[in-house]
C-alpha cells in the first residue's frame, strides 16, 4: 500500500484528490482511494463529509447510521444538499436522518426540499401542538380508503391495519416509532405507489406530520450561511395550493445566514403568535430570492421587516393571497411603499416579477439612496402605462445605475418616456438600459425595431441601450428553476384567466 502513495509526491495527491472531489460523481472513487492506505484515509475522509450529497432515500438512513455511529464526523459536515432528481414526498427522509441534521454545528450551507420538520427547526414553532388523536383518525380514515381502493380493490375488512404493521416491522422501516404518523404514512406509500402529497393536503393545514423533539432550540443550524428551500409538490393548484408554511423568524434565528432562496413557499404568521414586535436590529441577510411564493400584501410588511438590511432582493411570483384572480383593490402600492421604506436604505439591486402586471406600477423613487440595479418586467414596474406622455420618473429611483427592462409579448416598451426622463435630467446616474427580449420572437419584431430606433439618442445622453435574447417560457410558471444553483424545484401555478394588464 505504501508502494502506492510513493507513486507521486504528495502535492500530486492532492491535487488528484481535490479534483475527484469537486467532481459529484467521484465520491465513491474518493472512498475507494481512501481505503487503499492509512495515509490516503487520513487525507481523504476530511473531504467525504465536508460536502454530501443525497440521491436517494437510503443514502440518508446510511448517512444517519454513520453520524450515530461516529458523531465527531458531524463537525466535519459543512454543505448538505439533495439531488433534484430524485423527487420530493414526506417518505424521502427518516427521523433518525432529522436528529443527526439538526445536530451538524457547522452546517454553513443547507440545499434542500423539506417538509415539517426541516420547516420548523428553520423557523421555530411557537404555538401549542395540534391534537395528535384528531390527526390519526382522519389518517387512518383517509389510509382506509386509500388501501381498499388501491391496492386490493375490494373490502378486506379491518385487516388492513394489519397489513400496515406487518409492513411497519420490516427492518427498512423509517425509525419513527412503530405506529406514528410518519410509518403509517411510509406504510401506505409502499403499498400504494400513490404520491403522498395526493392525499396529504386533504388533511387540516395546521397538522404536523412529525416531531423531531418537544423543544426546538433556536440554536439549531446556527452556523447555516446558505440556505435553498424548495417544492416540486404535484398537487393541482387549482383544486388544492398548499405551500410549506414559513416563519420569517428565520431572519433572526439564524445570525450568520447571508444568502437564502426559496420556492413555492408560503410565508405564515400564526408561527410568530408570540413574537410579534418588529425586531429593531438589522438581520445578518443579505440576498433573498422567492420564485413562486405566495406573498400576500399584509405579508410583506412582517416579511421585509424581519430582513432590515437587505442587499439584493429577487421576487417572482404572484403579489397577492389568491392567484386565481387580482382583486380589485390590489394596486401594488403595499410592496412598493415596504420596498421603499423598509429596505429603501440599504437595497442595492432589485428584481422583482409580479405575475400578471399591478394596475399603477412600482413607484419606487424617493427613499432608496443605494439601489443601483433594477430588474422588472414591463408590467409589474410601469403598470398600464400606455402612452408616451406618460411621466415615468416616479418609477425610476434617482440613484439607478442599471436598468434590465424584461419585456412582455403584448406591452408597450416605454423608451420613449425614460428618454425624456433622462433628458431632463431626473435620473442622472444612469447608464445602462438593457431590454431583454424573449428568444421566440423574430429580430425584426416591434421590441427590436424600438431600441434600433432610440439607440443613437440614449448614446446622445451617455446612455448605453442595448437588446438580449434570453430564455422566456410561454406558459407558467415562468422560472422553473432557481437560477443560482439551477435547482429545479419549484411550486406551479396556473394560468391567469384574466389577460395581461394594458
Amino acid at each position: 500500500m505504501s508502494s502506492l502513495a510513493s507513486t507521486f509526491p504528495a502535492e500530486i495527491w492532492l491535487i488528484i484528490i481535490k479534483y475527484l472531489q469537486q467532481e459529484k460523481a467521484s465520491s465513491q472513487h474518493l472512498s475507494r482511494l481512501s481505503r487503499t492506505c492509512r495515509a490516503f484515509y487520513e487525507e481523504v475522509e476530511p473531504l467525504l463529509y465536508e460536502t454530501i450529497i443525497l440521491k436517494w432515500r437510503k443514502n440518508s438512513k446510511l448517512l444517519a447510521e454513520t453520524l450515530q455511529r461516529r458523531p465527531q464526523l458531524k463537525a466535519l459536515v459543512k454543505e448538505l444538499r439533495h439531488e433534484h432528481e430524485m423527487g420530493i414526498s414526506l417518505t424521502n427522509f427518516s427521523k433518525p436522518f432529522y436528529k443527526q441534521l439538526t445536530s451538524m454545528e457547522n452546517l454553513e450551507t443547507l440545499i434542500f426540499n423539506p417538509k415539517w420538520t426541516i420547516i420548523r427547526c428553520l423557523g421555530v414553532r411557537l404555538f401549542p401542538e395540534p391534537n395528535q388523536d384528531r390527526w390519526r383518525s382522519e389518517a387512518e380514515d383517509l389510509l382506509r380508503g386509500l388501501l381498499l381502493v388501491d391496492v386490493w380493490g375490494h373490502d378486506v375488512g379491518d385487516d388492513w391495519h394489519g397489513q400496515i404493521n406487518a409492513f411497519l416491522s420490516k427492518p427498512h422501516g423509517t425509525g419513527f416509532p412503530v405506529g406514528s404518523e410518519v410509518d403509517i404514512i411510509q406504510a401506505v406509500f409502499d403499498l400504494t405507489g400513490n404520491s403522498v402529497d395526493e392525499w396529504e393536503a386533504t388533511l387540516d393545514d395546521r397538522l404536523a406530520f412529525c416531531d423531531i423533539s418537544p423543544d426546538i432550540k433556536p440554536e439549531v443550524f446556527s452556523s447555516l450561511r446558505v440556505c435553498h428551500l424548495g417544492t416540486n409538490t404535484t398537487l393541482n393548484p387549482y383544486v388544492n395550493f398548499r405551500p410549506f408554511m414559513f416563519s420569517p423568524t428565520i431572519f433572526r434565528l439564524r445570525p450568520r445566514l447571508k444568502e437564502l432562496c426559496m420556492t413555492g413557499i408560503k410565508f405564515s404568521h400564526e408561527w410568530d403568535d408570540m413574537d410579534i414586535n418588529e425586531p429593531e436590529q438589522k438581520s445578518a441577510l443579505e440576498n433573498l430570492t422567492m420564485l413562486n411564493c405566495e406573498l400576500s400584501i399584509n405579508d410583506s410588511h412582517d416579511l421585509f421587516s424581519h430582513a432590515r438590511g437587505l442587499k439584493r432582493l429577487v421576487f417572482r411570483g404572484p403579489a397577492f393571497a389568491s392567484f386565481f384572480r387580482v382583486p380589485e383593490s390590489f394596486r401594488g402600492g403595499p410592496i412598493a411603499y415596504d420596498i421603499r421604506t423598509i429596505l429603501g436604505s440599504s437595497l442595492e439591486s432589485l428584481d422583482i416579477d409580479i405575475y400578471w402586471g399591478v394596475p399603477d406600477g412600482l413607484r419606487l423613487r424617493g427613499g432608496m439612496p443605494r439601489l443601483r440595479k433594477l430588474t422588472a418586467t414591463t408590467q409589474t414596474l410601469f403598470g398600464s402605462f400606455d402612452s408616451e406622455d406618460q411621466d415615468i420618473k416616479d418609477f425610476i429611483p434617482e440613484s439607478l445605475e442599471e436598468l434590465v427592462i424584461r419585456h412582455e409579448e403584448g406591452s408597450h416598451l416605454p423608451l420613449a418616456s425614460i428618454y425624456r426622463t433622462a433628458e431632463s435630467g431626473q435620473i442622472a446616474k444612469l447608464h445602462t438600459v438593457v431590454v431583454q427580449i424573449g428568444d421566440f420572437m423574430r429580430p425584426d419584431s416591434y421590441p427590436y425595431r424600438v431600441v434600433v430606433e432610440w439607440k443613437d439618442d440614449f448614446q446622445c445622453q451617455g446612455i448605453n441601450l442595448s437588446a438580449e435574447s434570453v430564455p422566456y417560457p410561454l406558459h407558467i410558471p415562468r422560472y422553473e428553476a432557481c437560477s443560482c444553483e439551477n435547482l429545479s424545484f419549484y411550486h406551479r401555478f396556473p394560468h391567469h384567466h384574466k389577460g395581461l394588464f394594458r
